[in-house]
């Protein structure tokens, strides 16, 4: 199969024309996939929308869709996206493996990245952890498909879709956007993805995933790749036509859809948010060597994985000097750490530009107040910076760590507190004693996941993301009570 950018149910035939166009690559050799290797691109399937798209195709598609979610069991639903997540973990899986190709060369990402990112996004997509996230927000699975009795209250209850749904999706985890439409699915709701342009390719493939194994799931979701400064009308008539908008963005991204989105539709928007990292007080006293450099493993993964782009990574860990092994010594295991992911998740490439950037980034840090000393790595390609912070140190990415020292914890609290609307992932490893009030003072700070180090980039579909119950809200409730 070739590369395409987009992914359209029959039904939209005649409503648009197929071309063709090129992205640029970073250099990663394509094999069968598609890449033009003298030109140093990748050619891939386009498509240009008719104004009957929107008029006649985009209405029969929702209605279509609609009807086709409504006759299917959420059971049977789930099975089916078991089943497709359990392609893209096939490691023999040739779709599989063109996305890993492809990923890798219109991205900068490794190989090795990209399929480390596929593993983590349908390890996290399996049946149980669908149930489980549809019991954790629904009470049950059956309240999607019909009134379900509540004996204490004397009432009935049914979740119905809230849609159709218009997602837009983003390019810095690979593999992320088919959670769109996976959740779209959960709560029967049709639904139109609009890719990024950076990585238009891995959500067409897995569209075409249930298209091969003849799941009517195939008619159910539209995927479509433009410009949004080129066609910023499609997206005006995407929003005209859905009631629940799901995006992920910056800030220009986010105050538009603020300002463009008003109720009754439901917006869903995912900006951008900060992760980060404790060690407190006393928690590393008297570990043994192995368990010190197990914990700065788990740190540098949870910097390697997606080369620190997914709101989930760490800018920064806070370390606490008081009771603790000497910060220089940790570092030096931490340095050790991040050698060992440039071996097993090699750096993503970055264009000249980018290289430049992150190098004067660096160099500039040799002159920023609060800096001890900056670590990199032989290859240059990850560091760790040693600092005492008087607010929270952004970094550029790309395999680029803050080790922040702190006495107190109300040192990091003060750092933390003027982000509250953009803090999301905090990683936590403290002594037991101590959890209740790093649980209760994150939780008030607007942190919406604690986990352990090392877990960062691994949440399950139990999250509410960014605080969020995203299958909740793409759904609409009616109660019977107290009819007899």
């Amino acid at each position: 199969m070739e590369l395409t950018s987009f992914y359209l149910p029959d039904i939209f035939n005649g409503h648009y024309k197929t071309g063709a166009i090129e992205i640029s690559r970073l250099g990663s050799e394509c094999g069968e996939t598609g890449c033009d290797d003298n030109a140093g691109n990748i050619k891939i399937a386009a498509h240009e929308l008719k104004d009957s798209f929107f008029t006649e195709g985009l209405t029969r598609f929702y209605e279509n869709a609609a009807a086709i979610l409504g006759s299917l069991k959420i059971k049977d639903i789930i099975d089916t996206l078991d089943c497709v997540s359990r392609q893209f973990l096939d490691r023999d899986n040739p779709d599989r493996k063109m996305a890993i190709e492809a990923i890798s060369a219109i991205t900068g990402f490794s190989k090795e990245s990209a399929a480390k990112s596929i593993e983590l996004e349908f390890s996290s997509s399996l049946k149980p952890e669908m149930i489980a996230a549809v019991i954790n927000e629904f009470g049950s699975l059956e309240i999607l498909d019909e009134f379900i009795p509540d004996a204490r209250n004397n009432r009935r209850s049914r979740a119905l879709p809230a849609g159709p749904v218009f997602a837009v999706s983003s390019s810095n985890i690979p593999a992320l956007p088919h959670l769109s439409i996976m959740r779209a699915f959960l709560t029967k709701n049709p639904v139109a993805v609009k890719t990024s342009f950076d990585e238009p390719i891995f959500t067409p493939l897995y569209m075409h995933a249930f298209r091969k194994i003849k799941s009517p799931l195939s008619e159910c979701a539209a995927v479509l790749c433009y410009k949004s400064g080129e066609n910023a009308g499609y997206t005006d008539k995407f929003i005209d036509r859905a009631n629940v908008i799901i995006a992920y963005g910056g800030i220009a991204a986010e105050k538009y859809f603020a300002g463009r989105i008003k109720y009754p539709k439901k917006l869903i928007m995912h900006p951008h948010r900060l992760g980060f990292g404790i060690i407190g007080e006393g928690a590393l006293k008297d570990k043994p060597a192995a368990r010190l450099d197990e914990l700065a493993r788990s740190i540098a993964l949870d910097a390697a994985t997606f080369d620190q782009r997914a709101c989930l990574a760490p800018h920064i860990y806070f370390y606490c000097v008081e009771d603790n092994e000497n910060i220089t010594d940790f570092i030096a295991r931490l340095m050790r750490a991040f050698e060992y992911y440039e071996e097993k998740l090699p750096p993503a490439r970055l264009s000249g530009a980018d290289n430049f950037s992150r190098r004067a980034f660096l160099d500039s840090l040799n002159f920023e107040k609060g800096v001890a000393d900056i670590y990199e790595t032989i290859s240059k390609k990850s560091a760790v910076i040693d600092i005492t912070p008087s607010k929270f140190p952004l970094s550029p990415l790309n395999r680029v760590l803050f080790i922040a020292r702190y006495q107190k914890p109300e040192e990091v609290l003060n750092i933390i507190k003027p982000l509250d609307k953009y803090l999301q992932n905090a990683a936590l490893c403290v002594k037991a004693e101590h959890e209740k009030f790093w649980f209760d003072a994150l939780s008030k700070s607007g942190v919406s996941r604690i986990c352990a180090p090392g877990e960062m980039p691994a949440p399950t579909m139990m999250w509410r993301h960014d605080g969020i119950g995203a299958l909740i809200e793409m759904t609409k409730f009616c109660d019977i009570e107290k009819y007899y």
